[in-house]
């Protein structure tokens, strides 16, 4: 064989390789797409689950008239809550929401839940997790008598988390089973007669041992759920 013949069978075989090697990059590369697609297809379906669970419970209440139409229930990835007061301006944060029932689709999902404040807090905020929804007093047990002064009967579902902070800070809880659960940053909701919802405001502080009114306040708490530290939809429920 001529040296040229070998400088031929050497390039060609050199061009084989190259291109094999080519081939081989390009089918990996198309491999991870796919595994990529694979795997948010996943994710995606992961963050699905339970939902009809939530769509069930939907139509629970759907045709009870003591109860708002489902269209107050949204999925989202994430929600807030609101609350501000203010002794000058009587009608400041009038619309806001302190509270909301949260849909937990799946179990063992953790409740993240960040508080922020403007112009600082000067008294407690009591934030609370409860069973149910409590406005609609799912799950509520009737108050021990002399807790309340009033003729009405009162139930309050019952608290399975709370806090009270005056610190802007991240708090977590988890949420045991699927279902509803109550988040409120003024403290547990109270179930009256007459389809009656009352909770006590962060507007006091204790200066002294007095209980003085805070001229000014304005907090809101921003929230998701976690499942294996990914977010995951869930369903929330605000009454207005």
């Amino acid at each position: 064989m001529s040296s040229q013949q070998k400088k031929g069978y050497t390039l060609i075989l050199s061009i084989g390789i190259i291109i094999l090697s080519i081939s081989n990059i390009y089918t990996y590369n198309i491999m991870n797409v796919k595994t990529r697609k694979v795997s948010t297809l996943k994710q995606r379906y992961e963050s699905l689950q339970g939902l009809q669970n939530l769509y069930d419970s939907m139509m629970k209440y759907s045709f009870h008239s003591h109860y708002p139409k489902p269209q107050g229930i949204h999925i989202v990835s994430m929600e807030s809550i609101e609350f501000a007061h203010s002794w000058i301006e009587r009608d400041y944060g009038k619309y806001f929401q302190p509270y909301a029932a949260i849909y937990s689709p799946r179990s063992g999902t953790i409740l993240q839940m960040t508080l922020f404040s403007s112009g600082g807090i000067d008294t407690k905020v009591h934030l609370t997790v409860q069973k149910g929804r409590a406005f609609f007093n799912e799950s509520g047990i009737i108050y021990e008598p002399g807790l309340l002064e009033s003729n009405f009967t009162c139930w309050q579902s019952p608290i399975l988390w709370e806090e009270h902070t005056s610190e802007t800070d991240n708090y977590t809880f988890r949420l045991p089973f699927p279902g509803w659960y109550t988040v409120s940053i003024v403290g547990p909701l109270h179930y009256w007669e007459e389809m009656r919802v009352g909770y006590n405001p962060p507007i006091y502080e204790d200066v002294e041992d007095t209980s003085v009114q805070v001229d000014f306040i304005h907090i809101w708490m921003d929230f998701r759920l976690l499942k294996n530290d990914r977010e995951i939809l869930f369903g929330v429920h605000k009454t207005w």
